[in-house]
């Protein structure tokens, strides 16, 4: 055995001691579970937040895209109308090219939406949680007195 592993076991046994001696007052685990789940709660909500804005964002894309393709393809037939088949083709291949980003952007949907579907749930368990947590540290609060100062 090391010196290391002989002071962390020493360590070990006099933190258990003490507990056993002083236990911790429930209250104060209460509360150091109450920070914990609202700091946890409150990450969930800012990741829930990026993602709606994200899926926001990316369908108002989809909506300028929609509009500029709906552009271009009446400007793809008008041109081939007219036989100007140059900026036909040009035209076409940024069709083409809109096209190709809408369906990129609408691959991306499912999978956000489904990470803020999973990010709300987790919000919602945590919010129940949190509730019964400060539910049960008021019960423990209305029935001990606060420890006296000696």
């Amino acid at each position: 055995m090391t010196l290391d592993q002989l002071i962390d076991n020493v360590e070990t046994r006099v933190y258990a001691l003490g507990k056993r001696i002083w236990p911790d007052d429930p209250r104060a685990e209460l509360r150091a579970e109450i920070e914990r789940v609202s700091i946890e709660l409150q990450e969930h909500v800012e990741q829930a937040t990026r993602y709606r804005s994200a899926i926001e964002e990316a369908r108002a894309r989809i909506a300028d895209h929609e509009f500029r393709a709906a552009q271009l393809a009446s400007r793809v037939e008008t041109y081939v109308h007219t036989g100007d088949q140059v900026r036909a083709w040009r035209h076409a291949l940024e069709l083409d090219r809109v096209r190709r980003h809408m369906a990129d952007i609408r691959a991306g949907l499912p999978g956000a939406d489904k990470a803020l579907g999973q990010h709300r749930a987790h919000i919602d368990r945590l919010e129940r949680c949190l509730q019964e947590l400060q539910a049960q540290l008021q019960t423990r609060q209305q029935r001990a007195p606060a420890p006296s100062s000696r």
